[in-house]
C-alpha cells in the first residue's frame, strides 16, 4: 500500500511541475515584446531545398518483416548574418528580399522576446 501512494505522490508532482512549466512558457509567449533593431548585412547564405528517401525492414510485434521507406523534405532556405552591437544574429528571409539587398547594406530587423525569462522567441526582417 506505501508504494501504491509514492507511486501517486510522484505522478501529482509531475503533473503539477509540468502544469507550471507550461503556464510561466504561455505567460512567457503572452508577454512578448517586439526590439526593432538595426544591422549591417555580413554574409549571406543559400540553402537549396533537399529531399532524402532511406528504406529498410521493420520487424512487428507479429514477428514479420516488412519494408520501411522514410522520405525527409527541408524547403530552401534564404539566410542573411546581420551584425549588431559585435553580436551577429542569422534570421531568414524572403528570396526578393534576399537578392535585393548585399552584403554591408543595412537592414532593419524585430526580435520578439519573451517577458518572463527574456529569451529571443523568433527575429524577423523588416525592411
Amino acid at each position: 500500500m506505501k508504494y501504491f501512494l509514492f507511486e501517486n505522490t510522484v505522478i501529482a508532482v509531475i503533473v503539477v511541475s509540468l502544469t507550471i512549466f507550461f503556464a510561466i512558457l504561455g505567460i512567457d509567449l503572452a508577454s512578448m515584446e517586439q526590439e526593432i533593431s538595426t544591422g549591417t548585412i555580413v554574409d549571406k547564405h543559400y540553402k537549396a531545398e533537399r529531399t532524402s528517401t532511406g528504406s529498410g525492414v521493420a520487424v512487428g510485434s507479429n514477428g514479420k518483416v516488412a519494408p520501411v521507406v522514410i522520405t525527409e523534405h527541408e524547403d530552401e532556405d534564404f539566410l542573411l548574418m546581420i551584425e549588431r552591437d559585435s553580436i551577429i544574429a542569422t534570421i531568414n528571409c524572403e528570396p526578393e528580399f534576399y537578392y535585393k539587398k548585399e552584403i554591408g547594406d543595412v537592414v532593419k530587423f524585430a526580435s520578439y522576446r519573451g517577458g518572463v525569462f527574456g529569451g529571443v522567441w523568433s527575429k524577423k526582417i523588416i525592411e
